[in-house]
């Protein structure tokens, strides 16, 4: 009786693992089309063409898309690295002054302006440029100006069915950084540069791995990078805009700091003229606390960009 119980339950197995029925599963992800970058779910693209803020809307129209709108502040640090020069994006006033809207109909609840803008300058300006001389913040600008364009439009949700004979358990893939590239807490990855420039060389040097100066935002943060660095090293914070007024690279305003006893202090603005302090260093020696110094000094620099 026992042995045709085994022979029961081995002829269930068998028929278990031939079945010509296989579990399915369903993996849902978004894509972009190819030359478009995936940027907290939504798409988008740096135009080759240059031109004004309507030939730049019809650019973006005739591919399904519009002049970019960006509603958050993980996309405007992305694009920021991604860009090399200043680009029409999406918002404008130009049915009603002052009253803001983006060209797809989107809500209008992120914004990244410059200080002073927008000012509408001689009452001329309704269209809206992340102009480069500003660190890509946002400045309001002639409708009829040339630059090149950036559009966006949503992702198409693609879903794939997996068939395997066995059960499978859906994952999530994890985020992951270029080679060279140390990742925190699968936020953002940083690199440490090898040799050393000044602070706008390294931000330069940044943009051009599609990244920015490190902005550092908490304590896990400075921890983290702390233990990568070997000497002087530039973050992105800085006061080049506002004597007195730091900001990170993105315009965004600091709300961790890690300064040194009695900096910032701009102390060499007393001894060269008016020229200051302005840009921030970590430095090993002092606990690796930040210091305010002058831009020329050659330091190495910390890069930052999202992960994959």
């Amino acid at each position: 009786m026992v042995m045709f119980s085994l022979l029961i339950l081995a002829g269930l197995v068998a028929t278990s693992l031939s079945s010509p029925f296989p579990a399915v599963r369903e993996y849902p992800r978004l894509e972009c089309p190819e030359g478009w970058a995936l940027i907290d779910r939504t798409c988008f693209l740096l135009a080759d063409e240059a031109g004004t803020w309507d030939e730049g809307q019809s650019f973006c129209n005739q591919r399904s898309a519009s002049l970019a709108t960006i509603s958050s502040q993980t996309q405007q640090v992305a694009i920021t690295a991604m860009l090399s020069q200043s680009v029409w994006i999406g918002l404008n006033d130009r049915k009603e002054e002052n009253t803001f809207v983006w060209a797809d109909g989107s809500d209008y609840n992120y914004a990244s302006w410059n200080d002073e803008n927008p000012s509408n300058f001689q009452d001329a300006e309704h269209c809206v440029e992340s102009r480069k001389s500003y660190g890509y913040l946002w400045n309001d600008n002639s409708c009829n100006n040339t630059m090149k364009f950036l559009c966006s439009k949503p992702p198409e949700l693609v879903i794939t069915a997996n068939k395997t004979a066995t059960t499978t358990t859906t994952t999530t893939p994890a985020p992951v950084c270029e080679e060279g590239w140390e990742m925190f807490e699968d936020t953002m990855c940083y690199k440490v540069s090898d040799g050393l420039a000044s602070w706008p060389r390294a931000r330069e040097a940044c943009l051009a791995q599609y990244a920015q100066l490190a902005a550092v935002t908490s304590k896990g943060q400075q921890n983290f990078l702390a233990a990568r660095l070997t000497g002087n090293t530039w973050i992105g914070l800085n006061d080049e805009v506002k004597e007195g007024t730091f900001t990170w690279q993105d315009g965004t305003e600091p709300g961790y700091t890690n300064w040194e006893e009695g900096e910032p202090n701009n102390s060499y603005a007393y001894l060269t003229l008016g020229v200051g302090e302005d840009c921030v260093e970590v430095r090993p020696e002092d606990g690796y606390m930040w210091n305010d110094e002058l831009c020329t000094m050659e330091r190495l620099f910390v890069c930052q960009k999202p992960p994959q």
